[in-house]
């Protein structure tokens, strides 16, 4: 592993990337982000897909 170089407070490997593992933010026993994003995408779709049968059995023929 390459050595880290501090850049204004940030944490760069060598390489000029970002070290991911520096970056991580505790939840406090909380759902990460990306749960909570998948969770509401997740509801949000199924809600999509509630209301588009709903309007094809209200069309009148």
């Amino acid at each position: 592993m390459r050595p880290l170089i501090s850049v204004s407070g940030g944490c760069w490997s060598a390489s000029g990337l970002i070290d991911a593992r520096k970056m991580f933010v505790g939840g406090l026993g909380e759902a990460s982000p990306e749960a909570k994003a998948a969770k509401n995408l997740q509801h949000f779709f199924t809600f999509v897909a509630l209301k588009i049968v709903l309007a094809q059995l209200q069309v009148k023929h």
